[in-house]
């Protein structure tokens, strides 16, 4: 008996030798292939992060160019003597200006903002009776400019507040402002502010229509993943996010009557003449394979030192001129 331990003529087939070459080929074009589709994929996926993260900086920018360009709106057109509004905050009297600043070194700044829809500077209404004692009723000789939930201003003179109308008579010609229809309708009416006896006849009133008091921050608290640019517009509601993955917001402002360009304006908001916006947003997910990126100093704000978090960041920045 004979055995063939070679191959035989004519035989079809592959030895040991060339099945490890193939193999080994084909791993190291599988490695080759799966790193370029990885890499691709990686590529994209962090290029979706960024664009989404510049949509981000312009909502946000948008929304803050309009309101800081409308601050005040309507309020340079009260008597003259006025130097500010008073708004009800549930236990207190508070100043309203046109913008006021909270300046932080240590974290994001945040900014609030108030202005009306008044297309003119004349009164819309005036006080014919003294006030109730326990009414939140305003006698007026007019209420024909007047609709339910308008914002209105009233002043004598030298002091303002404001309120929101909760229902109309007319006749006998009587404007409401029942303290469970805004949180800005103080309790005991007017009767108290100002101190005297409240607001006399002849007191003026100001339809500021649907005016907006709103409160830009920055909200790290929910989410701390995923910081996000939130507006509150006290109206009893929770504050609304305008856009995500916004982690600092900083302002720098213009001033005007010798008083120094600053961060912080405090005690001279009437004096601001434009604003210069700064955000920061970064991608949704940080970028596992290269953490090399930090939180950026802008302005004031000089982040602690910390390791490298892998966030790639945008930085978007405009100056806002104040039209009123």
């Amino acid at each position: 008996m004979k055995f063939y331990f070679g191959r035989r003529r004519g035989a079809k087939g592959f030895t040991l030798v060339e099945l490890m070459v193939a193999v080994a080929m084909t791993g190291i074009v599988m490695t080759v292939m799966f790193t370029m589709f990885r890499t691709s994929s990686r590529s994209y996926t962090l290029q979706d992060y960024v664009v989404e993260t510049q949509q981000n900086l312009r909502v946000g920018m948008y929304n803050l160019n309009r309101d800081v360009r409308m601050a005040g709106c309507g309020m340079n057109l009260l008597p003259a003597l006025v130097s500010g509004i008073q708004v009800f905050n549930g236990s207190s009297w508070i100043n309203m200006n046109s913008i006021t600043a909270t300046n932080s070194s240590t974290g994001p700044d945040s900014i609030e903002i108030f202005y009306g829809d008044i297309n003119s500077g004349e009164y819309d209404a005036s006080i014919t009776q003294g006030m109730p004692d326990a009414s939140a009723e305003l006698n007026v000789d007019d209420t024909s400019s007047f609709s339910v939930n308008d914002t209105v201003i009233i002043s004598d003179g030298v002091t303002a507040a404001l309120f929101v109308v909760s229902q109309i008579q007319d006749p006998p010609g009587k404007l409401q402002h029942n303290p469970a229809q805004s949180p800005f309708n103080p309790p005991a009416a007017f009767k108290h502010f100002p101190s005297g006896g409240g607001y006399g006849v002849g007191s003026l009133l100001f339809n500021f229509g649907g005016a907006r008091w709103l409160t830009y921050s920055i909200d790290s608290v929910t989410d701390p993943a995923h910081p996000r640019l939130v507006v509150d517009m006290h109206d009893g509601n929770p504050p609304q996010v305008i856009a995500d993955n916004i982690e600092d917001m900083q302002f720098f402002y213009f001033m005007s009557q010798g008083v120094a360009d600053t961060d912080d304006p405090t005690g001279n908001e009437t004096k601001i003449t434009a604003v210069r916006i700064t955000l920061v947003a970064r991608t949704a997910e940080p970028d596992r394979e290269s953490l090399v990126f930090n939180p950026l100093t802008i302005e004031d704000h000089i982040p602690s030192a910390a390791a490298a978090d892998g966030y790639r960041r945008r930085v978007l920045s405009t100056i806002v001129k104040k039209r009123n």
